[in-house]
């Protein structure tokens, strides 16, 4: 199972380079904004986060808040990473997608952060690693910012 999603990534890797003509243009500063958030959430600093996201929409903070203390169990009792993060086209909108936890296993907590245009962000949710993985297989692109290498994968024998 591992030794698929490390092909799936490097093939996904080469062929992401170019960029549907549909494609919003992507800006890359989103990368760092998207991960600081992440890290935000996780010292519970949701005034913080819900700043550094600047969404471009009226997104109620508390109702951010909530919803984040209500969908993230991982994000507040372990530690976040930082380094993975992929943004994803589907056709209308980006996504990226930040696991809260390196990605070892083919489920976990990640961090989705949508952008229709591809400059700021204007949603926000909490999916499973699993749906990361099918958006990175259906989207258009699949952008990242460090691909999962061999050594980022850790294999841990059963309890």
């Amino acid at each position: 199972m591992i030794r698929k999603f490390i092909v799936f990534f490097a093939l996904f890797a080469v062929i992401a380079a170019q960029a549907p003509a549909g494609a919003a243009q992507l800006n890359e500063s989103l990368f760092d904004r998207g991960k600081n958030v992440l890290i935000l959430l996780s010292y519970g600093e949701f005034d913080k986060a819900y700043e550094k996201a600047q969404f471009s929409v009226d997104i109620d903070k508390d109702a951010f808040k909530s919803y984040v203390q209500e969908s993230f169990f991982d994000l507040f009792n372990k530690t976040v990473q930082s380094d993975v993060a992929v943004f994803c086209f589907n056709g209308r909108a980006w996504a990226l997608y930040i696991p809260v936890l390196a990605p070892t296993r083919d489920h976990g907590e990640v961090l989705k952060l949508i952008s229709a245009d591809g400059q700021s962000f204007n949603g926000y949710e909490c999916v499973d690693l699993r749906d990361m993985y099918k958006a990175v297989e259906r989207g258009e692109i699949a952008n990242w910012n460090k691909p999962i290498q061999a050594e980022d994968i850790i294999i841990m024998a059963d309890e």
